[in-house]
């Protein structure tokens, strides 16, 4: 496996088109001037705004190592679907995919933006991998 390199996105985000404010490898999450509460910032953002959910989001990434942890990348790919970046959200899904594939945190936001995106083929893949990993579960037959 490859060393990390600070700052660096843990997803591939290579064929994203569109980045989203929350994407870990957008110049608004990886900070060039340090890791949050360095003493760069003027004044904290107030709780629930944007500023201040990228914060978090950054600090789980830079400070405390979690980039790639499936629970943040979830949250993460949660995130962007709510906001609509279709592209982004299967892009953490997909880096989630690769890291665990039976992680089941983000499969509805998988399946969601691959029917959004129109990838019938991605979609048919994603469901037999699921049929066949659990033909019991209700997931595996809504893909």
């Amino acid at each position: 496996e490859e060393p990390a390199v600070p700052g660096a996105s843990p997803v591939d985000r290579a064929d994203v088109q569109s980045p989203s404010v929350l994407s870990l490898g957008s110049p608004d999450f990886a900070a060039e001037d340090g890791p949050p509460g360095d003493g760069g910032e003027d004044a904290a953002p107030p709780p629930g705004s944007v500023d201040s959910v990228d914060s978090a989001f950054r600090s789980l990434a830079l400070v405390h190592g979690l980039g790639r942890s499936p629970d943040t990348l979830a949250r993460a790919a949660s995130r962007s679907y709510a906001r609509h970046d279709l592209r982004s959200a299967l892009a953490y899904c997909a880096a989630i995919d690769a890291d665990d594939p039976y992680c089941t945190a983000a499969k509805y936001v998988h399946v969601a933006c691959l029917v959004g995106l129109g990838s019938r083929r991605g979609l048919y893949r994603l469901a037999h991998r699921l049929v066949d990993s659990d033909p019991r579960d209700s997931l595996a037959w809504f893909a």
